[in-house]
């Protein structure tokens, strides 16, 4: 889209950047709301090793390559009705969800369960500056 037009290609980063953030927002408030009242109902042992089980777990989802994900993506016809900011801006928040496309990976997942898990307070951080470092 930059090689074609470089306003329609900024427009396109600019509402992947945005829709990004706003569900980035979104995700790290529900990881902060369970990692929340997982430090209020759990001790930091049994987070700490509830944690580490489902870390070996991930791991051994990779091996045998059964990492968990969804086999979906952006919808390409949206590529050719919509203008290039809105079209920026689904495709960032469906992306930044994390979990709604084949592009999870064990990495994503080991990450969101230690936010919630261990350091719920960094969840905004974290997320929206995935989606950051990600554009």
């Amino acid at each position: 889209m930059l090689r074609r037009s470089k306003f329609q290609g900024a427009r396109f980063l600019a509402g992947l950047w945005v829709g990004g953030m706003v569900a980035s927002a979104l995700l790290a408030t529900v990881a902060f709301g369970l990692g929340s009242l997982a430090s209020w109902l759990l001790p930091p042992l049994v987070r700490q090793i509830a944690a580490g089980v489902v870390l070996v777990g991930f791991a051994v989802a990779d091996l045998a390559a059964k990492t968990p994900h969804i086999w979906r993506q952006v919808p390409v016809q949206y590529l050719k009705t919509m203008p290039p900011g809105k079209l920026g801006v689904v495709w960032g928040f469906d992306l930044s969800l994390l979990f709604t496309t084949q592009k999870s990976t064990s990495l994503t997942w080991a990450a969101l369960t230690g936010l919630v898990l261990l350091a719920p307070s960094a969840s905004w951080l974290t997320l929206c500056g995935m989606t950051t470092g990600g554009c």
